[in-house]
């Protein structure tokens, strides 16, 4: 569904090696976490537009980039379009739609729920989506954040990054669920709780 160039930010004890010149391997220090891995792959970004994706989600083939790139072309207003993510084996989506923020330290550019080129705005969607790289750059991530950085993205993007969702573009997530080693990071949650606690608790 993509033949552009891909960039993967790997923080794994040994990083995975690619026989595709058109990916991309960033090494970062073992489990330097996501918010650091998200900065140092969209540092790497030479293309106007940037799609972010997770290592669990998986492209089914009638997955239509160029649509949703269109669509930007379209409605230079908007900065970000989010998808919809499918978690198997259910085949739940998740709405984030009217998930709340940490705080609102700005006015939203847009109200939720108003249509811009028939997609509403939302002020929250899956790390599954295309935005302006640049627009994207002036967010970025808190690398203070190992796991937790959903929430925290998306509070300051409040005011900052008009969003849209569009839930024709969709893709499945394949959690490991069952992998113990991989579960004994990803559920180490507390220092980024705490750290999320104390920041936000400051300003709202």
């Amino acid at each position: 569904v993509f033949d552009g160039p891909v960039i993967v930010a790997d923080d794994s004890r040994t990083p995975q090696s690619y026989d595709d010149p058109g990916v991309h391997v960033v090494e970062l220090p073992f489990d330097s976490g996501v918010a650091r891995g998200r900065n140092a792959a969209l540092a790497e970004v030479t293309t106007e537009f940037v799609m972010s994706v997770d290592d669990d989600f998986v492209f089914t083939p009638d997955l239509d980039l160029n649509r949703v790139v269109t669509y930007l072309h379209r409605n230079p207003e908007v900065d970000l379009v989010g998808g919809a993510v499918v978690n198997l084996p259910l085949l739940q989506v998740v709405d984030y739609s009217t998930a709340r923020l940490f705080a609102y330290p700005g006015e939203p550019i847009r109200p939720a729920g108003s249509l811009v080129g028939g997609l509403a705005v939302v002020h929250k969607v899956p790390q599954f989506w295309i935005g302006r790289t640049a627009r994207v750059r002036d967010v970025g991530w808190d690398e203070n954040l190992k796991r937790v950085d959903h929430n925290d993205f998306f509070t300051r993007a409040h005011g900052v990054l008009l969003t849209v969702q569009d839930p024709a573009f969709h893709c499945l997530h394949a959690q490991p669920k069952f992998d113990a080693r991989y579960q004994s990071f990803r559920t180490n949650t507390g220092p980024d709780l705490a750290y999320l606690s104390r920041k936000w608790s400051a300003t709202g």
